[in-house]
């Protein structure tokens, strides 16, 4: 380690003079001195100064030198730098710094009217309790026979990772319903043996008639269902009826999706239900777990993982909603022509890859705040070799710019950001990167499919289910663990039971349905219950200008306030049972925040 000894020697000019006439000498660090920086005044006396001559005087630890095996034995390389500037004081920033008093996220108005109390969406569940007074007349017809316990029939989780909703389905074939006795007509009832007790709060059974014969990720149903069952509802070990308050109407020659969803607002323990196994899979569930937001200044980037490099196959699939053009979804490489790999929304909404030099984008508009289903697929070394995929469709090309594809390893992986600085705004669920091309088929099975962390050909899967890392970390569920980093604000959304979309395991199990129909006395009370999901908020950053008058330095620009404010002038909105808007009211502003440059 060296220690410094720094003298500067002024030498004044008189005018009309060419040599120097007096020195001043100055003495400024010592081997004394406790830092390394110092500022050094010129003498304030109206001269003027010819040179500045700087002597240094250096002595190193013991009167040894550094070398590779001790760094720190004496005087290094780096002991003989010293950076001097000269800064003429008279002279002031002739450049002033400006910014916008405020930034807001996914916001582009001039005039914003806040309030810092949280705005929900609400959503109406009229839970209607059905009480049997008495039976006319009844048939019955027993599907199954198994003695199986399985605690997932109806998806209920004592995990908070998985989330306080679920959803289930179950196909029974015709053949079967006929087998058992059912005739066309009203099923008024069925019967499930239970073998644990639980209550099922706002347990929600619909049915559809079918052509499917099997289910599974690529092959699902999820809108056209009739409800014959919401309530809060008590299983007890043994026989447990379950009373419609709406038959539903039987065709006797389609297949019947029996529909289970569920809305708790706590962990529960499992529900066990008799089960039988069916030798082909009749039985998908899923739980709500969350989604990520993205408020337009947060990223996630992974901790070591850079992708998949040069020209290797590849296939990138998400689950995306947004109002907003440009934003990354997934990205990484090198920004070098040909070496970096976006996959983001373009500026026309639709999906985009670019390279560097080289682009495909879509043809389908996405920016309509719902859920999409999004995919690229590189199968070869050129840009013309990428495929996109919507919603579990190949995409039409909107535009093609071909490149050979070399992909670099600069950035790690990030969803939202990426290589370009363009932020998502908007929500972004199930990201998975694979280290081969899947096909057309197993892009449609994987939209609506979870996949077990066996699958070694996911290289990065981030489901966002764990939103209880008090350290911003990102878990991956892939064999590799490329878990990854929030970079900003900490934002999860969650999913109601009934509306689940995504995220379905398959199963052989299907629980032992005894159908009913027959004449009945009943007795049904309504009851309306209000779920409130918060709206999602705007990142409010105040700034200020820190001026350096009479300096050569910049202005600072100071971040004063960041807050999460929602947007007065939207409305809080009332969606029904089938998430149909039927009403809606307004908040109440707390300020107004006037953008000025």
């Amino acid at each position: 380690m060296k220690r410094l000894n720094l003298i500067m020697a002024f030498l004044c000019a008189i005018s009309g003079i060419a040599f120097a006439q007096d020195t001043t000498t100055i003495t400024t660090l010592t081997y004394n001195s406790t830092t390394r920086d110092t500022v050094i005044s010129f003498p304030d006396g109206g001269e003027s100064y010819e040179k500045i001559l700087m002597l240094y005087n250096m002595r190193c630890k013991d009167n040894l030198v550094s070398d590779a095996s001790n760094r720190n034995k004496g005087c290094g390389e780096w002991d003989y730098s010293c950076n001097t500037y000269v800064v003429d004081s008279t002279k002031s920033d002739s450049l002033l710094a400006s910014t916008a008093d405020y930034t807001i996220s996914n916001y582009s108005g001039t005039s914003f009217n806040y309030t810092s109390n949280t705005m929900y969406n609400y959503y109406r569940n009229r839970l209607k309790t059905v009480a049997l007074l008495s039976t006319i007349s009844e048939d019955s017809a027993a599907v199954g026979s198994g003695v199986a316990p399985i605690n997932y029939i109806i998806p209920i989780m004592n995990d908070p990772l998985k989330g306080f909703a679920g959803r289930a389905q179950y196909l029974f074939t015709a053949q079967e319903l006929v087998a058992a006795g059912l005739s066309a007509g009203d099923i008024d009832a069925f019967l499930m043996n239970a073998l644990s007790s639980e209550e099922v709060k706002q347990l929600r059974i619909r049915i559809k008639a079918t052509t499917l014969d099997s289910l599974f990720g690529g092959n699902i149903e999820l809108s056209g269902f009739t409800e014959v069952h919401l309530d809060n509802t008590n299983f007890s070990t043994g026989t447990n009826r379950i009373q419609f308050h709406t038959p539903f109407t039987w065709d006797g020659t389609s297949n019947l999706i029996v529909d289970f969803s569920y809305n708790n607002d706590d962990s529960q323990s499992p529900l066990v239900i008799e089960s039988h196994l069916q030798d082909t899979s009749r039985a998908i569930r899923a739980n709500a777990g969350n989604a990520f937001r993205f408020d337009g200044s947060t990223y996630i980037e992974a901790n070591d993982y850079r992708g998949i490099s040069g020209s290797a196959n590849r296939t990138i699939d998400a689950w995306i909603k947004t109002s907003t053009i440009n934003g990354e979804i997934c990205s990484w490489g090198s920004d070098i022509s040909g070496q970096k790999w976006v996959f983001r929304i373009n500026d026309n909404g639709t999906i985009r890859v670019e390279v560097n030099g080289g682009n495909i984008y879509g043809t389908t508009v996405l920016t309509d705040n719902e859920w999409h289903h999004v995919a690229c697929v590189l199968d070869g070394n050129k840009v013309s070799n990428i495929k996109l995929y919507v919603d579990g469709q190949l995409e039409s090309n909107g535009n093609v710019s071909d490149l050979s594809i070399n992909t670099g390893s600069a950035y790690k992986v990030r969803v939202s950001r990426g290589v370009n600085n363009r932020y998502f705004v908007g929500n972004i669920d199930e990201v998975r990167i694979w280290d081969e091309a899947l096909s057309a088929s197993e892009i449609a099975n994987a939209m609506h499919s979870s996949y077990p962390s066996s699958d070694n050909r996911i290289k990065l899967y981030y489901t966002f289910n764990d939103d209880t890392q008090t350290d911003g970390s990102i878990p991956c569920s892939s064999l590799d663990q490329n878990s990854g980093s929030i970079i900003g604000n900490k934002n999860f959304s969650r999913f109601r039971g009934s509306s689940l979309f995504k995220d379905f395991a398959s199963s052989s199990y299907r629980p032992n349905l005894t159908f009913l129909s027959g004449t009945y006395t009943t007795n049904t009370n309504e009851i309306e219950l209000i779920d409130s999901i918060p709206q999602e908020p705007h990142l409010v950053k105040h700034f200020e200008i820190v001026p350096k008058p009479g300096t050569i330095e910049n202005d600072n620009i100071s971040e004063v306030a960041s807050n999460m404010w929602w947007n007065a002038d939207n409305m809080e909105l009332f969606f029904d049972e089938d998430d149909v808007q039927y009403s809606s009211q307004s908040a109440t502003a707390e300020g107004t925040i006037t953008i000025n440059q």
